[in-house]
């Protein structure tokens, strides 16, 4: 809606279906779905003020089970306040049904 082309989404290493959805309600003429769906991820963009937006999205991956490892330094530090906050946004929206 705002001209781009396309984009890298690091949060669809997070939740890929529901990246793809904003994407696929859009491509269809389903604004207001495709509007759904970019508000659904934006607990997220809270955690990622907390540090740099790769460690977030690695990290948020690593606590979801998968061995991705962390940044590397001096970008790969996340304070136990913004680990904290982010698991926790990770179980509100796996409790909406992000994925």
């Amino acid at each position: 809606m705002a001209g781009g082309a396309g984009g890298i989404a690091g949060r669809a290493n997070i939740y890929p279906h529901t990246m793809a959805s904003i994407y696929n309600c859009f491509a269809a003429g389903d604004l207001e779905g495709a509007q759904h769906w970019q508000d659904s991820v934006m607990s997220l963009g809270d955690v990622i003020k907390l540090g740099n937006p790769n460690t977030i999205i690695k990290k948020a991956v690593a606590l979801m089970g998968y061995p991705v490892g962390d940044c590397r330094r001096p970008f790969n530090y996340l304070c136990e306040e913004g680990i904290e906050e982010l698991k926790a946004v990770l179980r509100e929206n796996e409790e909406k049904g992000l994925c």
